[in-house]
């Protein structure tokens, strides 16, 4: 099975993990909802297709891939009436879909009409982001990309105080020793950060704050120093969640005064 990680952006999605690995993450790009059987052929032609664009996107596009045999209550949410049948997810919500193998030219500007970028993709990334620590250490953790990470804190750690970002890049830093699995084994708050990690490295960003701010209930000085720097680092991160990072910057407020 096919799961989420630094190194792909396509992944398999059940009933449980949908609103978090589709509906959260099409606020952060397109994702494609590919609908599929093992005894469908033309889903055999389109699967090579949607992996190579998704990798091509670098990001702008996830392809989410459901079997119908193992998850029938998903296809007939969608009223799934044959496969391949795809669904493209957008700021949360359904924003088109089409049915059968689309040819890949088809399927690029079907993509692209909804925000995907390819081709110029590493072009762009060359221009923008190329010595710029910031913008690929955001990218490498909402990734969950450690080794990513680790390869900027350095940089990150040398930018000047006079930098627009600079003050971003200091939460990020001080955040390390969560991203990169430098916690406790012992102590009240050790197993809520564990899981926070774990649950981080896994693309669940919602559970993975509620577990943060757990652990600070449970051990308010251990949790204070890593918890508190880890939670403000993904709303940096996470910026665009404007929801979710008021309600847990409530409930942190909370908890801590």
């Amino acid at each position: 099975m096919r799961g989420m990680n630094a190194k792909s952006y396509v992944y398999d999605v059940s009933e449980l993990d949908f609103a978090e690995k589709v509906v959260d993450a099409s606020r952060d790009g397109l994702v494609l909802v590919d609908f599929w059987a093992s005894w469908c052929a033309p889903c055999r032609t389109l699967a090579p297709i949607l992996e190579r664009l998704a990798e091509e996107g670098h990001g702008t596009l996830r392809v989410a891939k459901v079997d119908t045999e193992k998850e029938p209550r998903l296809a007939q949410a969608f009223r799934v009436q044959s496969v391949p049948f795809v669904v493209a997810i957008k700021d949360g919500k359904p924003v088109d879909a089409f049915a059968g193998a689309l040819p890949e030219d088809q399927l690029r500007a079907f993509c692209e009409d909804y925000g995907a970028v390819f081709g110029a993709a590493d072009s762009i990334l060359d221009a923008e982001i190329l010595n710029e620590p910031l913008p690929l250490a955001k990218q490498a953790l909402k990734q969950a990309d450690v080794a990513g990470f680790r390869a900027q804190v350095e940089a990150l750690g040398e930018m000047e105080e006079d930098e627009d970002e600079f003050r971003d890049a200091e939460r990020l830093v001080e955040a390390a020793a969560f991203f990169c699995g430098d916690l406790p084994s012992e102590g009240p708050a050790a197993a809520a950060l564990q899981a926070a990690h774990a649950s981080w490295t896994q693309g669940a960003l919602e559970r993975c704050l509620d577990q943060l701010l757990e652990s600070i209930s449970e051990d308010p000085a251990l949790a204070e120093e890593l918890a508190r720097k880890a939670i403000v680092a993904l709303f940096v991160v996470h910026a665009e969640q404007e929801t979710l990072v008021r309600q847990v910057r409530r409930r942190l407020a909370i908890l801590l005064h």
